[in-house]
């Protein structure tokens, strides 16, 4: 993930506060979890609004 945009790397590093690559994978695992679940409350809201 940090490969192609530094920036992302240097938000995971700020975040967990290591640089040890199972903790920043956990730690990006969880914050991809929660825009997912962020994403699908929003898509559920916008139904309901539609209806």
């Amino acid at each position: 993930m940090g490969t192609d945009d530094k920036h992302w790397a240097k938000e995971v590093i700020k975040g967990t506060k290591k640089r040890d690559d199972i903790i920043n994978s956990r730690f990006v695992k969880k914050k991809i979890n929660r825009f997912t679940t962020y994403i699908t409350r929003a898509s559920a809201n916008i139904s309901n609004l539609q209806v």
